[in-house]
């Protein structure tokens, strides 16, 4: 609304209400968008925490039964005890 304003002074009526539809526009558009029934404001969010906030390496460990398998049926006690 104030850019209408200010852009009115300088522009003439018709200059500042194109202007003010050119800013208007995207956000009127972002309000609208929605993905899995999730507005984009939340889409955002999410976004920012997987990306930024959150740790990259997680912090356990899991343990491969199929490599212990595959390398001669080890059992599962002497595997953990190696990782210690």
């Amino acid at each position: 609304m104030p850019l209408f304003f200010v852009l009115r002074d300088s522009g003439g009526n018709t200059a500042a209400t194109l202007g003010m539809m050119a800013v208007m526009l995207p956000v009127f558009f972002l309000g609208m968008y929605e993905k899995n029934g999730q507005p984009m404001e939340k889409l955002l969010s999410y976004y920012v925490q997987s990306r930024f906030l959150r740790p990259k390496i997680r912090p356990y460990k899991t343990n491969n039964y199929y490599a212990i398998l595959m390398k001669g049926g080890m059992t599962h006690d002497s595997v953990l005890e190696k990782d210690r």
